[in-house]
């Protein structure tokens, strides 16, 4: 389930491009009163893209309690990461994918969908079930899958078993 989540975000990441974190990342955080070390913040405020989404998928993982204050700040100043940062924070604390998707979507509504998408389809399908996610097939963006499982789309015996 994590592995999927992550090739999400990947996805997801290589869609919005990299962002740029800045102080005003952690400035948010601190607005939101999430307790950081020193050292955390100067990571956040320093990271950009991947970094920061797992910089920031950690600071939450380390205070649960705040993962919904942690998404709210930070998609707030990074909306082109919103899904990136939802994903990784999921997989980080799963039993939270409910609030921290209500946070994400109320900072950034336009989203909602998509985020919406993203954590359903990271959800198990029954009791002890893993999603049905294929994190080796990457879409190019039109539904087609790319990449060298995809076969020849003429025989689906081309295409090499996962």
């Amino acid at each position: 389930m994590r592995t999927s989540i992550a090739a999400a975000a990947a996805l997801a990441l290589l869609a919005a491009g990299t962002a740029s974190a800045d102080p005003a990342t952690t400035a948010a955080l601190k607005a939101a009163k999430i307790d950081m070390t020193a050292g955390q913040a100067h990571a956040i405020s320093q990271a950009s893209g991947n970094a920061l989404v797992q910089s920031l998928a950690s600071l939450a993982n380390g205070s649960p309690d705040d993962a919904e204050a942690i998404v709210t700040a930070s998609v707030g100043e990074h909306p082109e990461l919103a899904g990136p940062i939802v994903s990784a924070v999921v997989a980080a604390i799963p039993e939270k994918s409910s609030s921290v998707l209500a946070a994400a979507v109320s900072a950034v509504p336009e989203q909602a969908a998509t985020l919406v998408t993203l954590v359903s389809d990271a959800q198990p399908t029954a009791a002890g079930d893993t999603p049905n996610v294929n994190p080796n097939v990457v879409s190019n963006g039109i539904g087609e899958p790319s990449g060298t499982n995809a076969g020849n789309g003429n025989d689906s015996a081309t295409a090499s078993p996962n």
